[in-house]
């Protein structure tokens, strides 16, 4: 028992249970994002523009807490600009996580004639991106 304990500490000191939960809450929000893609190849802006910012935002607080920055209560642009100062994203993916928390906040205070199509279409493949190579490794 002592051996199994001393290995599962080592795994977590590694980070290897991190890893694994993120994984599995990157195919969950894989899954989302088919749902919203889907919504959006029946050009149902407003019910993909919801899923796919939600996805975005959770998404986005979970590689904060991934890279220990404190992120309850927190407004997703500092966010963002922490996440820019720790090198973690670069100033050009800052730009288009904001295009993205947009999408969000115009979805879910149902202002949908602040987004469109196109604007959905790159928060969803932003997402994805994000997902990949923050949260899937």
């Amino acid at each position: 028992m002592r051996s199994l304990l001393e290995n599962l500490l080592a795994d977590i000191e590694a980070g290897l249970l991190t890893s694994v939960a993120n994984r599995a809450a990157a195919e969950a929000f894989d899954d989302f994002l088919d749902h919203a893609k889907n919504y959006l190849a029946d050009e149902k802006k407003n019910e993909s523009g919801a899923i796919a910012g939600v996805v975005f935002e959770d998404s986005l607080r979970r590689i904060c807490r991934k890279n220990q920055i404190p992120e309850r209560g927190e407004k997703i642009d500092d966010l963002i600009s922490t996440l820019v100062k720790r090198d973690i994203i670069t100033p050009t993916k800052a730009k288009r996580a904001r295009s993205a928390a947009d999408v969000r906040t115009k979805a879910t205070h149902a202002q949908w004639d602040e987004f469109d199509l196109d604007d959905v279409r790159a928060t969803i493949e932003f997402t994805r991106e994000l997902i990949a190579s923050e949260l899937d490794n």
